[in-house]
């Protein structure tokens, strides 16, 4: 197996994030996130409510909502990592997003 690199540990600013998935988890790419590859926006989405400061972190990702594309920063990608250049969720082994990504999804 070879060694991964992973860029942020991510999740709602726990100090070192989950290093390692937990047992019967794995780490799969997130569809719904992309990594920004450029910093013109400035600021994360995070923070935009009547009742919560702005998070003033530049944004390392965006997430498609209903409404459009929203920037995160690492601090605030709810539980998501980047590693190997993309946004990866932590999800059970045997949920449709694993077996997607190891190849093994039935077309039943």
């Amino acid at each position: 197996m070879g060694e991964r690199m992973i860029t942020h540990f991510v999740g709602d600013g726990c100090p070192g994030g989950h290093e390692v998935a937990g047992v019967g988890r794995v780490w799969v790419k997130d569809p719904a996130w992309v990594l920004l590859t450029t910093t013109t926006i400035l600021t994360c989405s995070r923070g935009f409510g009547p009742k919560t400061q702005a998070c003033t972190n530049t944004p390392v990702a965006k997430l498609k909502r209903p409404s459009g594309w929203w920037p995160y920063c690492a601090k605030h990608m709810y539980g998501r990592r980047i590693e190997d250049g993309q946004v990866k969720q932590e999800v059970d082994a045997d949920s449709p997003l694993a077996l997607e990504a190891r190849g093994t999804m039935s077309n039943a």
